[in-house]
């Protein structure tokens, strides 16, 4: 994975460990517009990378943090 994939990664590592302080309705409406964001971004400078750019924030602040969101609600 190259370099600017692997700071995305960490960034949005620290980040959605900061959100996760906050309630579910709060961390997926941040998650959802920093997904927007970053789609937005990509499509702009980076078309070619979409894809993975969206692939790597979706498993970085949605996967990775699923079941710690799921238990707080249930």
């Amino acid at each position: 994975m190259c370099d600017s994939y692997l700071k995305t990664r960490s960034f949005y590592e620290a980040r959605s460990q900061e959100w996760l302080t906050w309630s579910v309705p709060e961390y997926v409406r941040q998650a959802l517009s920093k997904l927007r964001e970053e789609e937005e971004r990509a499509e702009k400078f980076y078309p070619s990378s979409l894809k993975v750019v969206l692939a790597v924030i979706e498993d970085t602040i949605i996967v990775k943090h699923h079941k710690a969101l799921a238990s707080v609600i249930t």
